[in-house]
């Protein structure tokens, strides 16, 4: 369950997507069909007048959320479903997120959760079994249509779970709550994310000295060299969408710890991202990041010891517990600034100018503007050549459609 099958899988849950998108093998003659019944479909919405933001309501959005807890799929999910909806002019809520985990059930495992994958959930009834599920305990709204130009609940007509090992019944399943848990606490104010799934049980709960590392490159070197130890902490700053700059994935530090055989009793927490083959007590998007210079995660420092209990942030199951930090005698945060700003990795600048009024990772909704910003004409008009250089397109806004075909154009394109 990875972030790429991750969206696949949500795409057909939001109604975007045909039954198996999300669950068919590339090298299966079925994935063929799939294309070729999509291709047929498209036409038809066409014709029908069904367009992606009448599929794409704010409740499609929820009901991804929900089998998305019910999955256990990426982290990055978080990250992907409200940007999607930002597009559409819906705001997705962390506290809604929250509550959506809260009341839904994990039923499944798959890798790296579990020792389970995508064809094995495809054999077992794929996306439409899970959600089939769902809808026993009415979590899902199946009133909505999709991209079949059909309800949910038609297309859920017949729907079986043919593996409940794989697939737990709603009335069994690995955990009363969602695969996936927003966090907050005083090295979190705004939020992070852990895909709680894939934690051990001894890990759902730890405290150790901190390891604090500025990069993700002296992070690894650091895991490599045998200085991490069990019980430790490691804290990986600056890797968010303005530290990084670009909030890189740290799927390395993770594999590392994992390959170093501690896994199951070292702690990681980054501002940046990770991969969806993450597995362990990993801790990501944490808001705000450290180049933002507020309190938090930038106050972490050597020999701090961490307390990570793994509580929703809202949870009022376990008071007293949260996501955060204490403070030891030795070390604490005393004369800590703020690391200046850094240029980005290949000379571009970006990480000095380009993502200075950045957003925090868990808060998207400007994020792809400040990536894409329109690239400053070269100086006095002239390439790096010294030929005159023409407009960039850029400047002139976008370009018109390009069409293919004779005649007017159709309705949907005007």
């Amino acid at each position: 369950m990875y972030t790429a099958n991750s969206m696949n899988c949500l795409t057909e849950a939001i109604g975007m997507a045909l039954r198996g998108n999300g669950t068919i093998p590339a090298v299966w003659s079925a994935r063929l069909r799939l294309a070729k019944h999509t291709g047929m479909k498209i036409m038809e919405l066409v014709e029908k007048n069904i367009r992606p933001r009448d599929v794409m309501t704010e409740a499609a959005f929820h009901n991804a959320e929900t089998v998305d807890m019910a999955l256990g799929c990426s982290t990055n999910t978080m990250l992907h479903l409200p940007a999607i909806a930002h597009e559409c002019g819906i705001e997705l809520d962390l506290d809604m997120s929250n509550e959506i985990s809260s009341r839904t059930p994990n039923l499944c495992h798959l890798a790296p959760a579990g020792d389970t994958y995508m064809e094995d959930l495809e054999g077992a009834g794929g996306v439409y079994a899970v959600m089939k599920e769902l809808t026993k305990q009415n979590l899902l709204d199946t009133s909505l249509i999709t991209c079949t130009g059909k309800t949910i609940a038609e297309n859920l007509e017949g729907v079986e779970n043919r593996n409940p090992e794989l697939i737990r019944p709603i009335e069994n399943p690995y955990s009363p709550d969602g695969g996936i848990a927003v966090l907050k606490g005083n090295l979190a104010p705004e939020g992070c994310v852990v895909k709680r799934s894939a934690v051990a049980p001894e890990m759902m709960a730890h405290t150790g000295p901190a390891r604090v590392f500025d990069c993700e490159e002296d992070a690894i070197a650091a895991i490599y060299a045998g200085k991490i130890q069990a019980g430790d902490v490691v804290v990986i700053r600056y890797e968010g969408p303005k530290g990084g700059p670009g909030m890189r994935e740290m799927l390395n530090p993770t594999s590392a710890i994992c390959g170093m055989g501690l896994g199951e009793s070292v702690a990681l927490i980054t501002d940046g991202r990770f991969s969806g083959a993450t597995r362990g007590a990993s801790i990501g998007h944490v808001c705000p990041e450290a180049a933002q210079g507020q309190v938090g995660l930038p106050g972490a420092q050597n020999q701090n010891r961490l307390r990570r209990p793994l509580r929703q942030a809202g949870d009022q199951r376990r008071p007293g517990r949260g996501f955060g930090v204490i403070l030891s005698r030795r070390g604490g945060n005393r004369g800590w600034t703020p690391r200046p700003h850094k240029e980005g990795r290949h000379g571009t600048g970006i990480g000095h100018s380009g993502l200075d009024t950045a957003p925090s990772p868990l808060r998207l909704s400007g994020l792809a503007d400040a990536l894409c910003q329109r690239p400053e004409q070269p100086r006095r008009g002239l390439d790096s050549f010294g030929r005159r250089a023409a407009p960039h397109p850029a400047a002139a806004g976008p370009r018109p459609l390009r069409r293919l075909c004779p005649g007017p154009e159709p309705d949907y394109l005007q």
